[in-house]
């Protein structure tokens, strides 16, 4: 008789669902603004969350095939500029726009996962030769699931698109995220950044040929 214990491969999964509804000013639905070159700025009470997100960002508006510079690049945090000075060195880039993504809120979900119990099983298999016979009995053992508390995190993001030439507010956006068990703030606001780049493209103001998702997408990351 032999035993076979069941074997598992758990597959932690992190997942992001975000949502975001923008609003492009008058004054440029019916121009042919669109966005060449951009200084891309993250905010987040946490320097890791904004340093994260610029840069995948960057990567999203280069992947659109937009020139994309990060805003720590030009003004790193460990210095103090005035506002005016700020503003001349982002222009000094020469980017046509600056891309804001910025944290409103964090809040985490607490949720019960009650108890259940799955029941064990046992499988025979007989093979014989000759006068002999032989069972093989497999058996899987009962388990339970379930029993615990989790937290899952939620975020509300806000965005701005501005034109450099004359600092007008082109585009603005207000945006959710919530993730599972495995998610943390930096995938939300990233997630909630990229959905917010993608309303850019939807709604003319990046000319790209790469499909994207809009209104609501989900990401996910997975970790073995």
């Amino acid at each position: 008789m032999k035993f076979l214990a069941p074997l598992f491969l758990i597959i932690l999964s992190a997942c992001v669902t975000t949502k975001t509804t923008g609003y492009l000013d008058p004054a440029y639905r019916d121009s042919s603004y669109t966005v060449n070159k951009v200084v891309v700025k993250a905010t987040s009470d946490s320097m890791e969350e904004s340093m994260l997100a610029e840069t995948e960002l960057v990567n999203k508006f280069s992947s659109l095939g937009v020139e994309a510079i990060k805003y720590t690049d030009i003004i790193p945090p460990t210095r103090n500029y005035e506002t005016a000075e700020v503003m001349k060195l982002v222009k000094k880039t020469g980017a046509d726009s600056m891309f804001i993504a910025s944290t409103n809120g964090k809040s985490t979900i607490e949720s019960y996962v009650p108890p259940t119990y799955h029941a064990g099983s046992s499988t025979s298999y007989i093979s014989g030769f000759g006068n002999y016979a032989t069972v093989n009995t497999y058996h899987q053992p009962s388990y339970t699931t379930g029993g615990y508390s989790i937290s899952t995190p939620t975020m509300t993001t806000s965005s701005y698109l501005f034109d450099l030439k004359n600092g007008n507010t082109i585009w603005q956006a207000e945006g959710s995220a919530g993730g599972n068990a495995f998610s943390n703030y930096s995938e939300l606001l990233i997630s909630s950044g990229k959905d917010a780049i993608s309303d850019l493209v939807e709604k003319g103001l990046i000319v790209s040929e790469t499909p994207v998702q809009t209104s609501v997408q989900t990401s996910e990351v997975k970790s073995q």
